[in-house]
C-alpha cells in the first residue's frame, strides 16, 4: 500500500468525502426546492447524482493526501502514519469527526454571542473616543 492510500485509509477520507457530498446534495435539494423525501422517481435521480459524486472520491483522496503532506511535511509523514495507525490515533480521528459534526450545531449561537461582545467592545471604544 502506498503512502497516499494509507493516508486516505487511516484518515478515513471516505467519511470526510461523504459529509462533503452529502452537504452538496442538501444544497442541490434546497436549490431545486425538493423535500428530504420526494417521489420515487425524483429520489432515483438524486441517487444517480450521488453516484456521480462518488466517482470523485479518488480525486478527493489525492487532494487530501497532498494537503496533509504539504502541511505536515514529507519527512514527518511516516511518523504521522505510524501514530494514526495506533488505536489511540484512530479513536482520536473518529472523535474529531464526531466533534466537528456536533460543533457545527453550536457555532451559530456561539458566533452570535461573540458578535454581541464585539459590538459592545466597539460601542465602548466609540464612546471612549467621543469623550476624549
Amino acid at each position: 500500500m502506498d503512502a497516499a492510500s494509507t493516508v486516505a485509509e487511516l484518515c478515513n477520507c471516505a467519511a470526510i468525502f461523504d459529509r462533503v457530498a452529502g452537504g452538496l446534495m442538501v444544497e442541490v435539494r434546497k436549490a431545486m426546492n425538493v423535500p428530504e423525501q420526494a417521489d420515487a422517481d425524483v429520489e432515483e435521480e438524486f441517487s444517480s447524482l450521488r453516484a456521480e459524486f462518488d466517482a470523485f472520491l479518488p480525486e478527493f483522496q489525492t487532494l487530501f493526501t497532498g494537503l496533509l503532506i504539504q502541511h505536515i511535511g514529507q519527512a514527518q509523514l511516516p511518523e504521522v502514519l505510524a501514530t494514526l495507525g495506533t488505536e489511540g490515533g484512530q479513536r482520536y480521528l473518529q472523535a474529531a469527526h464526531r466533534i466537528e459534526a456536533e460543533l457545527e450545531q453550536f457555532l451559530a449561537p456561539l458566533s452570535q454571542k461573540m458578535c454581541i461582545v464585539a459590538r459592545r467592545a466597539l460601542a465602548a471604544q466609540q464612546l471612549q473616543t467621543r469623550q476624549s
